[in-house]
């Protein structure tokens, strides 16, 4: 905050500045207008010194040429900031001032002027022009009161299209994500943007797009570019004494109608006196508000650019966007009339269905899913009309006795006392003391029990239980055992003394076969690959092409397909045709039965280099 006066100035750059920001106002004024700039103008290019004039930045070239990238961005006031600005050109040269021949060159530069500053801000009498995404951005601003502003569109655009050569480094960068390939009006600079602003108001502005790929044809048709004028979730904006040149649509808010310039001829240009709303009305309001992770304020000591990203209003995808507003019990995000088909119950069929049934078995067995007392009900009912087994909440029998043990049910049931005894923490703080009559919530049960003596260790344990039990089995199925092993004797009247020696539930038993690939559209993972070569099966009749550095064949057989030799040898189709070149698109029909194939090949098959 203070007083600060600059008055004529010029500000510029030399050479491919590509991230230079030609000026960043900070200040605040202390009183009424005390931070101020007037008869100042930034320049990128276009003059000797600079080193992109006519014969380093020629127009037309047919591509990019890097080094006349000159600035991401040229005028920020930020968002702490106010400011008085008067005649102020903000211009990033179209042509070369210091030849006689005035050439016109391609010189690129991000943004021209962008505004954050909660104001209050007066800029009386400023232009913006040639910038790649856009002239004005008034972005998450306040309090700001523009007056004759003028811009002009780049004249290469649409080659290449917005926002090229630059990429998003800055608040609310507008993306041109919803331009069509097609169009060559859509992808170019925007004039003026109000993005999630309040009190913005402009009083006189000339928005001028004279060529299109330094043609003027489009202004017989006034479609040099498609759209000058953009608002998103802004109020108390007002627009008045708006004037366009070769822009289809002037003001286009937000998923409401734009205001066409075919509608607004006047003369040469095309006009409107006044592009007003109510002060509360909300103009381009989104379907989704967004929402935000950080203010910039929050990300003190971390670089303006690497500040963009956490602090941009997420916009959502629509996935998301579906979530954050819930469309209410009875309805369906995709499809509002879906559930006309849905009886207010479920059927039998229904309750009886593998989904629904397995949902409420596994929450039931987890201690870390929420199984409510209404669940708890739903399962018993379930239970009782569909007749399957479940770990459901047992009823504690005779051996429950008050003073009863803990290893009698754990013994009966196949299950560790300590997880009786964790997955009933309420219920059961003692396992030598348990309440008569208490329902308790049953666990997995295992395979392999064991009561624990007094003197056994672990390791006594896995030895007097060799070959079935391996080592470190113990600590491994009791998860409440400590590092060490040493807590086993210690916790018998808390966790009981029967423990697991295998899985909870059992087992993993592979019934099927596995595919050994990665998965990432038939690419290969290093399984797939042999560490030896082996050569072919004696007799065996090799396919025509096949690879002789492979550790492993394969003989087709009658009613073989390239798909299940592929799943039962864990090879993918793309390096299984690969090493095979005899198998032609399609591979099932050059597929020989008895002739052999490779389906396991060394790491480097097709590297000569390596084999020399």
């Amino acid at each position: 905050m203070g007083i600060i006066e600059i008055q004529s100035m010029m500000f510029t750059v030399s050479g491919p500045t590509v991230g230079a920001i030609l000026m960043e106002w900070n200040v605040h004024e202390s009183s009424q207008g005390s931070a101020g700039m007037w008869d100042s103008h930034f320049r990128v290019g276009g003059a000797i010194g600079s080193g992109l004039q006519a014969k380093d930045c020629p127009r037309l070239t047919g591509t990019v040429n890097l080094k006349c990238r000159a600035a991401s961005l040229v005028l920020h006031l930020t968002p702490h900031s106010s400011a008085y600005l008067e005649n102020i050109w903000v211009w990033t040269a179209d042509h070369d001032m210091d030849v006689n021949s005035q050439d016109q060159i391609d010189v690129y530069a991000g943004r021209g002027v962008l505004v954050q500053s909660q104001g209050p801000t007066w800029m009386y009498g400023t232009a913006s022009e040639h910038h790649v995404p856009y002239q004005y951005q008034i972005s998450a601003a306040k309090d700001l009161y523009m007056s004759m502003i003028q811009t002009e569109s780049p004249y290469f655009q649409s080659v290449p299209p917005a926002p090229s050569p630059f990429r998003g480094l800055f608040p609310n960068d507008p993306t041109f994500s919803g331009c069509d390939g097609g169009s060559k009006a859509c992808a170019v600079s925007w004039a003026l943007r109000i993005i999630d602003s309040s009190s913005i108001y402009c009083m006189g502005a000339g928005l001028y797009s004279w060529f299109s790929d330094y043609t003027q044809d489009c202004l017989k048709s006034e479609n040099c570019q498609q759209r000058g004028v953009e608002i998103a979730q802004s109020t108390d904006t007002w627009i008045y004494n708006l004037v366009t040149k070769g822009m289809v649509e002037m003001v286009s808010p937000v998923n409401e109608d734009p205001t066409l310039s075919a509608n607004n001829g006047n003369g040469f240009m095309s006009s409107i006196l006044a592009w007003i709303r109510q002060a509360n009305a909300t103009i381009g309001e989104r379907r989704f508000p967004g929402f935000q992770f950080y203010d910039p304020e929050w990300l003190d000591g971390v670089s303006n650019p690497c500040k963009t990203a956490p602090s941009q209003k997420i916009l959502c995808h629509p996935f998301l966007e579906a979530y954050y507003q819930s469309p209410g019990i009875g309805r369906n995000f995709g499809n509002q009339t879906l559930t006309d088909e849905f009886t207010p119950v479920l059927t039998l069929a229904e309750e009886c269905s593998y989904c629904y049934t397995t949902m409420l078995q596994m929450r039931e067995a987890s201690p870390y899913a929420a199984f409510t007392e209404r669940d708890m009900d739903d399962l018993i009912y379930v239970i009782m009309r569909a007749s399957f087994t479940t770990h459901v909440c047992i009823q504690c029998d005779a051996q429950y006795a008050e003073g009863g043990h803990m290893r009698f049910p754990a013994l009966k049931y196949k299950v560790a006392s300590a997880a009786i005894q964790i997955g009933n923490p309420t219920l059961i703080n003692n396992c030598t003391a348990l309440v008569s009559g208490r329902e308790l919530c049953r666990p997995l049960s295992c395979d392999i029990q064991y009561t624990v003596k007094d003197g056994d260790t672990c390791l006594s344990i896995e030895w007097a239980n060799q070959p079935t039990v391996a080592f470190g089995s113990v600590r491994k199925y009791n998860s409440w055992l400590n590092s060490e092993c040493t807590n086993l004797q210690s916790t018998h009247p808390i966790h009981g003394s029967v423990i697991c020696l295998s899985p909870q539930a059992g087992a993993h038993n592979s019934t099927g076969t596995v595919l050994t690939t990665d998965g990432n559209s038939g690419g290969a993972s290093s399984s797939q690959y042999s560490e030896v070569v082996t050569g072919a099966p004696a007799n065996a009749i090799v396919a025509n092409g096949t690879t002789s550095l492979c550790g492993k064949w394969y003989t087709a057989a009658a009613g073989d397909t390239c798909a299940t030799i592929c799943v039962e040898q864990g090879i993918s189709s793309r390096l299984f045709m690969a090493v095979n070149p005899s198998l032609k698109s399609g591979c099932d029909g050059s597929l020989l039965k008895g002739t052999t194939y490779c389906v396991s090949p060394d790491l480097y098959w097709d590297d000569p280099d390596f084999w020399k």
